[in-house]
């Protein structure tokens, strides 16, 4: 198993330096980590610090865009990949805890592994470990959706497949509003898309995943 994670970043600059730093040392165990931002303040503030790669990207890409985009500076023979925000707070080893629950359920196989997020129940995960085989077969990132449902789609169809676990004791707290977390530009954004998200996922499960959106930018 070899890993990746990549974090789409879309404003909290120093949320994001003072997160990757927590997520790199806890991490337990060796990983790609990989940012996308068009922002040029979190660029400069990343620049050399950790062992990163940057995808500075021209545009401003929604939170799947961006995950799309950093598949794109994988390195050689990455076999697996764990999606991150940068609102998130990690427990104890967290990846290290993630591969090995992923390895005792799915062991070299396909398969999806959730991380404890402190807010959703064992359906589903907002960030999770899933390999590249079956990503593939998923059609890759659900750049369709505009900002929420995406994760839910996964969880979803990998459930279908019976390649979808949780690792109980690897931890990504979601340091959101609905944890007590002020809310902001990015959250409100999410906010505003929800309904319509929620129809594509609705719309997307009835005709078994092949109902697509306008949605590009």
């Amino acid at each position: 198993m070899k890993l990746a994670a990549i974090m789409p970043c879309r404003g909290r600059a120093e949320q994001t330096v003072r997160n990757l730093f927590r997520l790199d040392q806890s991490a337990g165990t060796k990983c790609q980590l990989i940012v996308v931002t068009h922002e040029e303040e979190v660029r400069q503030r990343l620049r050399g610090i950790l062992n990163l790669t940057i995808d500075h990207h021209p545009n401003r890409l929604s939170y799947w865009q961006g995950m799309a985009a950093g598949m794109l500076r994988l390195e050689k023979d990455v076999t697996h990949v764990v999606n991150l925000a940068n609102d998130l707070l990690p427990g104890r080893e967290w990846l290290k805890r993630g591969a090995e629950a992923y390895e005792r359920r799915f062991a070299t196989g396909p398969g999806l592994m959730g991380f404890n997020d402190g807010i959703h129940g064992p359906e589903l995960s907002p960030h999770f470990m899933i390999s590249i085989d079956l990503l593939q077969t998923f059609g890759g990132w659900p750049v369709w959706y505009r900002h929420n449902y995406g994760d839910t789609e996964l969880c979803t169809r990998a459930q279908e497949m019976n390649l979808y676990g949780k690792a109980a004791w690897a931890v990504l707290y979601h340091d959101h509003y609905m944890t007590g977390a002020s809310r902001d530009s990015v959250y409100q954004e999410g906010e505003e898309n929800h309904i319509a998200d929620r129809k594509l996922f609705e719309a997307r499960r009835y005709s078994q995943w092949t109902t697509f959106s306008s949605f590009s930018s």
